[in-house]
This record gives C-alpha cells, sequence and structure tokens, in this order.
C-alpha cells in the first residue's frame, strides 16, 4: 500500500485477519488483528460494525471501526477507521472487494497520522 502520512509520501505494510458475524441481512459485526509497519510495527485489535447493502450479486457497504494498535518502538496507538466500498459475489462463498479506507491513529505526545488506502481483495463467507 503506498499511502499519504500527514503530507509525507510514505509505503505502508498493511496485513489483516479477522472474523465477523452479520446479525442481520444489513447489519454486522467484527474483529480483526491489525499490523500496520513504516516508520514502526504497529500490531493489536480493531473492533468494527458494519452496514451492507445488495442487490443480486452487487452489494454496497460501509464500517465504522476502532484500532487499538501496540507498538514496540514508541508508544500505543489507536483511532477511528472508516471503510466504504462494493462488493460483487462470484459464487455463494466467494465475493471480490474493493473499497477506500481511512485510518485517523493518534499517540500521546505525537501528531496525529492519517492513513488512507484502496483495498481490493477476496471475501469468504461461511454461512
Amino acid at each position: 500500500t503506498h499511502t499519504k502520512l500527514d503530507d509525507v509520501e510514505q509505503t505502508v505494510k498493511n496485513m489483516r485477519f479477522g472474523l465477523g458475524y452479520r446479525l442481520t441481512p444489513m447489519f454486522g459485526a467484527y474483529a480483526e488483528y491489525a499490523s500496520i509497519k513504516f516508520n514502526n510495527e504497529l500490531s493489536g485489535l480493531g473492533l468494527h460494525g458494519s452496514a451492507a447493502y445488495t442487490w443480486n450479486q452487487l452489494g454496497v457497504h460501509g464500517e465504522i471501526g476502532y484500532l487499538m494498535l501496540s507498538n514496540d518502538n514508541g508508544p500505543d496507538v489507536d483511532g477511528f477507521e472508516y471503510n466504504l466500498g462494493v462488493v460483487y459475489a462470484v459464487t455463494s462463498r466467494f465475493s471480490a472487494l474493493a473499497d477506500y479506507r481511512m485510518n485517523n491513529l493518534s499517540a500521546d505526545g505525537f501528531p496525529d497520522a492519517d492513513l488512507n488506502d484502496i483495498r481490493v481483495g477476496v471475501r469468504i463467507n461461511l454461512q
């Protein structure tokens, strides 16, 4: 991921995995492990709520979450995360997704870091 970090262009490595549960056809929640590397390595937990609407195989979704990340070389980092995107169901089990993710992370004594990126991926439906 190539990210603009408070007016500084920097390469950010972002790896995540998690599990979620669809509470209703439109609303869900999930937890994830997040690892974000740029100057330091940050890792920890993300908790998210989501809303989605689907027409046949095409869907749109929005999410809001909160990241709590540990920093081995400095203060811990936390902040809100927002996602807006689209999903296309290739089969009943697999979907392709693309979305825009915005993070606003902060740590005591440091300026806020805004990480914005575009994600492309595959979603596996375990229902």
